[in-house]
């Protein structure tokens, strides 16, 4: 253990030298892991990152970080001893706040803030002081929402029921809006869904004379009122889903009665401009797919890039211009009744990039023009039905016009990648557990040219990381160097290269020992893909591979094991 734990040690001295990824702090020391895989929430607020932590002494809380093991620490004791009662969710940035859902001892699940004091946090209102929770919001589309300098919510009122609220923060400051569903605690409104758009918020909510519909507010009492009853039925909800703001309308899903399905409608904001755009799968079926909501999409130019079914053709890649007939499929990637999993990302160089699986390759990264021939497989990361991507909890972040993302090539496990929209461009970025185990790294941030994410080591369990991006934010695109070296582990010293999307170039190839000291240096001229190093010790050594022309680079970890 003491060897290893050298290693370790030496290691992250060497990968500091090559701006490798650093552990910020072992939140639960030893191997076990401070971060829930899948569970962990996080946010950034002004330069530090918030995040739900268990040190195995407090329970799942509250911890904050400024990059530094001494600064990484717990904000507060929501709900004391080793339990998972504390935060839940993690909502909204506010007045240089962090809002959050959290149960404590004295009360069941309310809204929270952290707090500049002494005490971290605060409860900001016990909306609902009985045995019950003021908030629960965990499946609520946008919750809360600013809007005019203030925060507006549903919050729940044991007197009142579920209403339209507004808060400063302060408990003093937490102001009813409107009673829309007047009545006891059994009468709800329950807004949710709220949009801002052209200066004045966007909800749905539930009157009890019509359902469940579309609502407008400036914030005021008297401001606050229906835009539309989509639902004629009797008690029908419009069962709006959404919703997505363009440039001239906003978009959502929307039932009309109560024998349709929930379609595709845009609001302007007033009663005659807010319409069907298309009845996608006409009749009782629905155009709406059943996992995947309506923000789940991307803008392309004056287009909108979303998934919908029309019943045939299963939950496939749409495109609208806000037009019946500019509403169309744009390409049927898993053909047949298949869905095809697609997961928006984001745009480069005018591409959409999103991740689909076409039923042959699993699920990978694909990039679309906005055209049925420019919609393709962009890269195939684990060739064969296996999944290069991997992006439940939305792994992926932007920066200086790269993303970074989780991909999997099959060899490395799932680990850190990078693309500046190019082929060549799109490499292996950072292999936190150096070879075949994977990281599974995940909760991308990215605070000034630092990028924190939680990725697991068979040392350290899953834990607080970081990497800094200077280097990459002075790069040209495309100097990421996609290298794969093999063997990983050689008993003659001699190993083959691998280097994808490559240009005619020469290679400079540094090997370095644990302490990041230079050992071997040589040249390969350009074609040659044959590296020797019989002539070092037996260890572990990293090679960092370097174009002479294009400055590509690349670090690997090899070993010479006789």
């Amino acid at each position: 253990m003491r060897t290893f734990s050298t290693f370790f040690i030496l290691f992250f001295t060497y990968t500091t030298l090559l701006s490798q990824p650093l552990l910020v702090k072992n939140i639960q020391p030893g191997l076990s892991s401070g971060i829930q895989l899948g569970a962990a929430r996080s946010a950034v607020l002004g330069n530090t990152l918030y995040f739900t932590a268990d040190d195995d002494i407090h329970g799942v809380e509250l911890w904050k970080s400024d990059g530094t093991a001494t600064g990484t620490v717990l904000v507060r004791d929501i709900y004391p001893g080793k339990s998972f009662h504390g935060p839940d969710r993690l909502y909204a940035v506010y007045d240089n706040q962090l809002y959050f859902t959290a149960r404590d001892t004295a009360h069941d699940t309310e809204l929270w803030r952290t707090d500049d004091g002494p005490e971290g946090a605060v409860l900001v209102r016990d909306a609902c002081p009985t045995d019950c929770d003021g908030v629960f919001y965990a499946f609520s589309g946008a919750p809360m929402v600013e809007y005019k300098g203030k925060l507006y919510l549903n919050w729940r009122d044991f007197s009142i029921g579920e209403e339209f609220w507004l808060t400063d923060g302060t408990e003093a400051g937490s102001i009813l809006v409107k009673d829309i569903n007047p009545g006891g605690g059994g009468s709800d409104s329950r807004p949710y869904g709220f949009t801002v758009f052209q200066d004045k918020l966007y909800f749905a909510a539930d009157s009890a004379i019509i359902g469940s519909e579309l609502w407008v507010s400036d914030g005021t009492t008297a401001g606050t009122r229906l835009v539309k009853n989509i639902n004629t039925s009797s008690f029908g909800d419009c069962e709006m889903d959404g919703p997505v703001v363009g440039a001239d309308a906003f978009y959502f899903w929307a039932r009309k009665s109560n024998g349709d399905g929930r379609e595709l409608w845009k609001s302007d904001g007033t009663e005659t401009g807010t319409l069907m755009v298309k009845d996608i799968n006409p009749g009782s079926s629905t155009g709406m797919p059943n996992s995947v909501p309506l923000s789940n999409s991307l803008w392309l130019g004056n287009r909108l890039l979303f998934v919908a079914t029309d019943g045939t053709a299963g939950e496939e890649l749409w495109i609208t211009d806000g037009t019946e007939a500019g509403t169309a499929l744009l390409k049927d990637i898993n053909t047949g009744p298949g869905k095809s999993n697609i997961r928006f990302l984001t745009i480069l160089n005018g591409q959409v990039f999103f991740q689909a699986d076409d039923g042959v390759n699993g699920n990978e990264l694909w990039s679309s023009d906005g055209t049925t021939a420019g919609t393709q497989l962009f890269k195939n990361f684990n060739p064969g039905a296996a999944d290069g991507l991997h992006f439940a909890g939305a792994p992926f972040t932007i920066f200086q016009n790269k993303m970074i993302f989780t991909g999997d090539d099959g060899n490395t496990g799932r680990e850190i990648w990078i693309t500046d929209g190019t082929e060549a461009g799109t490499a292996l970025f950072v292999d936190v557990a150096a070879g075949s185990p994977e990281s599974n790294p995940s909760n991308f941030h990215i605070i000034g040219n630092t990028l924190f994410f939680f990725a697991n080591t068979a040392a350290t369990g899953r834990e607080l990381w970081k990497y800094d991006l200077t280097s990459v934010g002075t790069n040209e695109p495309g100097q990421m160097l996609s290298l794969k070296i093999f063997p990983t582990v050689s008993a003659d010293g001699l190993f083959s290269l691998q280097i994808d999307g490559e240009p005619a170039e020469a290679y400079r190839a540094e090997v370095f020992d644990v302490l990041g000291r230079l050992q071997a240096s040589q040249r390969l001229p350009e074609g040659s893909r044959n590296l020797d190093l019989s002539a070092l010790p037996n260890g572990a050594w990293f090679v960092r591979l370097s174009g002479e022309e294009t400055r590509r680079t690349s670090v690997q970890r090899v070993a010479v094991m006789r």
